[in-house]
């Protein structure tokens, strides 16, 4: 999504902004001490270059996508956290296969994207349609590991992203930051002031 793009999509109504805004993950939910939010944003579905028929369905009911980026003191650990909230669980689904994963930024820098592979998850966080992806990613002198947790709440698309030099992020540390989202999400769902 470029800037403009990204002005656009400020436009709408601010209660489903502040819904989706709602169903992201807060410092206090992550594994260990000494998480910081490092930024968020939010952008109305269907005004950012997404033009297929489930995006479209989402600009018409007004839903809002959000994100937000965490950093952990003293460790070279972050998380994103990513809701996209679809008009339907079946748009959700017809989504998921669109939802950017590509979040490493090679810009000006002179990084290696190394191998990616999906990782078998046994364990039932919540999630439906859940996939599960890392990558290495090498830099000047230190390689980061990216691993995803995407899938399915209701209508809901849920992404995570865990990032951390050298290894960072155990699975099962990703599995307690994909639950609690999970249960965020569930929650606002079911709130009766979200009928």
């Amino acid at each position: 999504m470029n800037y403009r793009q990204l002005l656009i999509a400020q436009f709408g109504k601010g209660s489903e902004r502040r819904l989706s805004l709602s169903m992201l993950v807060d410092p206090g939910e992550l594994p260990g001490d000494g998480w910081n939010i490092k930024g968020g944003t939010s952008w109305r579905i269907g005004k950012d270059g997404q033009h297929d028929a489930a995006s479209l369905r989402a600009r018409k009911r007004g839903s809002f996508a959000a994100m937000r980026t965490f950093e952990q003191q003293n460790s070279s650990r972050w998380v994103l956290v990513k809701v996209i909230p679809m008009a339907s669980s079946e748009d959700a689904l017809l989504a998921l296969p669109n939802t950017n994963l590509n979040l490493v930024t090679k810009g000006k820098s002179n990084a290696v994207i190394g191998a990616e592979g999906s990782v078998s998850l046994d364990v039932d966080m919540g999630l439906s349609n859940a996939k599960a992806i890392e990558m290495s990613v090498s830099g000047s002198n230190e390689t980061a590991k990216y691993r995803y947790v995407v899938g399915t709440v209701d209508r809901v698309i849920s992404l995570i992203c865990c990032v951390g030099l050298e290894e960072g992020w155990s699975w099962q540390e990703i599995q307690m930051v994909t639950a609690a989202q999970v249960r965020k999400i569930r929650d606002v769902i079911a709130s009766p002031l979200n009928e």
